[in-house]
């Protein structure tokens, strides 16, 4: 009895580490597994206007039940924000050229394992200069003067903004004057400009931006030159108004000659 008391016992002993070696039974779950790893928590909730020349901060708060090490990510980052993986810290001071609207940045935290992430949010950027409207001129040139007579162009501007206008011109031609403060161009062409003055361009500017008119062209002709003034001759004298019968009649008009004037 005593043998096969011995026997069982050992019996018993094999089928139980054959059991526990097909992972069945209570032999224990393998650490390593991934069902064993506690995803990370992160919480933080982010404000979401930062001002032009001031410092934005956030910082989320992260935790990990098995004491993983952690690491940071973000998506669609301001580009003058700095952000560290260490941390998750968000900081940067935007200025006047920063976007009006960042849209869905997404903070991120890993274990190596899991990712857990904040709810996306947009961030917007306040005290932005507001945004310029180009001046708007308008106007057709006069293509062409006579030699002697006086010739002007002024142009019709106008700026939704309101902001001071100044204009400027080239290929101004030297016969001409101009208006930086009206854009009026301006002069008497003499004999000596005959011909075609070319790649006149007028532009006003709002300090911001520029607009302009199409380059044009001025053509100066000589015209026609006016003859002689006529002037009507002149006559003078008193005939006689009887004369005898028999006697000679005679009448001798008095000429007046006058010279014509150009």
């Amino acid at each position: 009895m005593g043998n096969m008391a011995m026997w069982k016992r050992i019996s018993l002993s094999i089928a139980c580490g054959f059991i526990a070696a097909c992972g069945g039974g209570s032999a224990g779950t393998d650490p390593s597994s991934p069902s064993a790893n506690s995803p990370p928590q992160i919480v933080g909730l982010p404000v979401a206007v930062a001002q032009v020349g001031q410092t934005y901060e956030f910082v989320p708060s992260a935790s990990d039940a098995d004491g993983d090490t952690l690491t940071f990510q973000i998506e669609n980052r301001p580009e003058w924000a700095t952000f560290s993986p260490i941390t998750g810290k968000l900081e940067g001071t935007p200025t006047a050229t920063a976007l009006p609207t960042y849209q869905r940045v997404r903070i991120s935290v890993s274990d190596g394992k899991s990712v857990s992430e904040l709810p996306a949010f947009d961030l917007t950027v306040q005290g932005l200069p507001p945004t310029n409207t180009a001046p708007m001129i308008g106007g057709t040139p006069t293509g062409s003067v006579v030699a002697g007579n006086s010739y002007e162009f002024i142009p019709q501007v106008s700026d939704p903004d309101g902001q001071t206008l100044v204009f400027s011109v080239t290929g101004r031609p030297s016969w001409a004057q101009f208006d930086a403060v009206t854009g009026r161009l301006w002069g008497t062409p003499a004999a000596g400009d005959v011909g075609t003055h070319s790649g006149i361009a007028i532009s006003v500017s709002d300090g911001v931006a520029q607009t302009a008119l199409p380059t044009f062209a001025i053509a100066v002709t000589a015209g026609t030159t006016p003859g002689p003034t006529n002037r009507t001759p002149v006559i003078t004298g008193t005939p006689a108004a009887a004369v005898a019968a028999g006697q000679a009649y005679s009448f001798l008009p008095q000429p007046r000659i006058r010279m014509d004037r150009h």
